[in-house]
C-alpha cells in the first residue's frame, strides 16, 4: 500500500463519514452535485478553458483547470441547496437510516472522487508519482470501475488515464 491508496481510502472514509453526518437529503443533492458537474464539465469545460487560456499558456494544465473548476462551482452550488433544503425539510422521522444510507451514497461519492483524482494524477505524472501509480493497489480498480467518469473528462487527462490502464 503506497500513498496513492492512502488517498483513495481516505478520500472514500471521510465522504462516507460525512454522509452519516449530513444524511440522505443533503447526500442525494451532493452526489447529483458531483454527477451533474462532471457532466457539465465534460460539456462546457472547453468553453472555460478557452476564457483561461489568455492567463494560463498550458494547454493540458488549461483543460484540467477548466475541468475542475467546472465541477467544484457546479458541486459547491448543489452542497448550498442540500443544506438549505436539509434546513427547510428535514427528514428527522428517518432517524438512523437517514443518516445511514447517506453514508452509502457518501462512499459512491468518494469513490467518484478517488475516480477525478487519479484520472487527474495519471495526466500528469512525475517519477515518483508515477511509480506509485502503478505499484498502488487501488488505482487501477477505482479507475475500471468508475470508466463512465473517463469519457467525460477532458482529452488529455482521458488518454493519460487509459494508457495508464493499458500499462497494466
Amino acid at each position: 500500500m503506497n500513498f496513492i491508496d492512502i488517498l483513495i481510502i481516505a478520500v472514500v472514509i471521510v465522504s462516507g463519514v460525512l454522509g452519516l453526518y449530513w444524511g440522505i437529503i443533503r447526500q442525494i443533492l451532493s452526489l447529483v452535485g458531483l454527477i451533474a458537474g462532471i457532466v457539465l464539465a465534460g460539456r462546457y469545460g472547453p468553453n472555460v478553458a478557452e476564457w483561461l487560456s489568455s492567463c494560463v499558456p498550458d494547454t493540458r494544465a488549461v483543460d484540467i483547470i477548466a475541468f475542475a473548476l467546472v465541477v467544484i462551482a457546479v458541486s459547491s452550488a448543489a452542497s448550498l441547496l442540500a443544506s438549505l433544503l436539509h434546513r427547510f425539510v428535514g427528514l428527522l422521522f428517518l432517524g438512523w437510516a437517514d443518516h445511514l444510507l447517506g453514508g452509502v451514497l457518501g462512499l459512491l461519492q468518494g469513490a467518484l472522487t478517488a475516480t477525478v483524482l487519479i484520472a487527474v494524477i495519471a495526466a500528469n505524472p512525475t517519477g515518483q508519482i508515477s511509480a506509485a501509480l502503478r505499484d498502488s493497489q487501488f488505482a487501477a480498480p477505482v479507475l475500471q470501475s468508475f470508466d463512465v467518469v473517463l469519457a467525460l473528462m477532458p482529452e488529455a487527462v482521458r488518454q493519460s488515464a487509459e494508457i495508464f490502464l493499458g500499462g497494466l
